[in-house]
Order: C-alpha cells, then structure tokens, then sequence
C-alpha cells in the first residue's frame, strides 16, 4: 500500500512539474512493458490535469533486440511510410511527450551491434573511459536503440539525462536544462537527448552551438 501511494505521489510530481501539460492538449506517453500499473497512474493524472487524450506507445528492449539480431540491414534502416506518417502528425499537433523507460540490466554490454562504436575497443568505449564525450548524432529507424544506447551511455559516465522531443519542445525547454552546467561533454555534467532534432529551425539548432 506505501509503495502504491509512493507511485502515485512520484506520478503526479511528473505530470505537474515535468510534463506540465496545458488543458485540452494531447500527450504521448511512451513506455516499458513492465511498468503498467505507474503507466496507467500517469495517464490517469494527465487526464485530470486537462488533457483531452492521451495515448500510450508500448516499448519491450528484449524484443527490440530480437529486431537488431533477427532483421536485416536493408530492413533496419528502413523507415514504413505509417512511420512517416506518425512523426508528421506529431510535427502538426505537437503533443506534450513524456518517455517512461527501465533501464537496461546489461549495459553497454547489451548493446546489439555496432561493435565499432560499443564493443570492447569501441569509439565510445574508450571516450567513456577517458571521461569525456563528445556531441553525437545518432541515425536510424524507430526501435533500434538510438535512446536506449544513449540512456546507457548517461548512466555509465555518472551524467544527468535529459530528453527533449524537436517535435514539441522550444529553445526555452533548451536553455532551461543547459543552464545548469557550464558543459554537456565532461563526466558528472549532462547528456541531452534531442529527438528528432530535424525538426527544429536553424535558429534553434545554433543555439546549441553555445555549449559545444
């Protein structure tokens, strides 16, 4: 019963003070398999904050890796034409999203390919031992990893991860988490993931350039 007010408790903390969504918008909500129930207490919270739907994108990492292993290159990097269609209704109607996620028990070591980069004498390998690492563009099709690997990298180089979606968020979202650090690059600073950066204006895109 304590664990359950506790969930509850950390629910509404997300959706007030992080999501924050503004009556009558829609939120996204993607999420593990195995946190249904805080799932469900996080959309209930949204919906009593104002939202008018929220709709709810389901992620397993086992089966996501099965993909990596099982499908083919051509296929993975690949992008459906109902994919396309998705990210452009996400552009037009810019909910508020928030991404619920367990971590990976394996590490970097559950990582599926890419040995060149995440292998024992991988690129980022050695930059995280080093203690320092640098700006990244990762590129490929929904469900690859591209989060997962930099949730990894975050957590592995003692680095406070944020994640930003371009679809919705605005230079001030930026500015608001960057202006806790005088770097984004060194050990113990922060790692910000930006989603589907293309989304964002000239502008915005070189305003990151004050912090590389």
């Amino acid at each position: 019963m304590i664990a359950l007010e506790r969930l509850s408790r950390y629910a509404d903390l997300i959706v007030e003070k992080g999501l924050n969504p503004d009556p009558g918008q829609e939120v996204m909500v993607l999420a593990s398999l195995d946190q249904p129930e805080f799932v469900r207490m996080v959309v209930e919270k949204c919906y009593q904050r104002g939202a008018s739907r929220v709709r709810v994108e389901w992620t397993d990492m086992p089966l996501e890796k099965l993909d990596q292993i099982y499908q083919t290159e051509e296929k993975l990097s690949s992008i459906e034409d109902w994919e396309i269609e998705k990210l452009r209704w996400r552009s037009e109607h810019l909910p508020a999203f928030l991404w619920l996620d367990s971590d990976d028990p394996d590490g970097m070591d559950g990582i599926v390919g890419q040995d060149h980069l995440f292998g024992e004498r991988g690129v980022i390998r050695r930059m995280l031992g080093g203690g320092r690492i640098t700006n990244m563009i990762f590129y490929g099709p929904p469900g690859t990893g591209k989060t997962t690997a930099a949730e990894i990298i975050a957590r592995e180089s003692d680095m406070v991860f944020h994640k930003l979606n371009a679809t919705s968020a605005t230079l001030s979202d930026v500015k608001n988490i960057l202006s806790t650090t005088n770097t984004i690059f060194c050990s113990g600073g922060i790692l910000l993931y930006l989603d589907e950066i293309q989304y964002f204006n000239k502008k915005q895109q070189q305003s990151l350039l004050d912090y590389m």
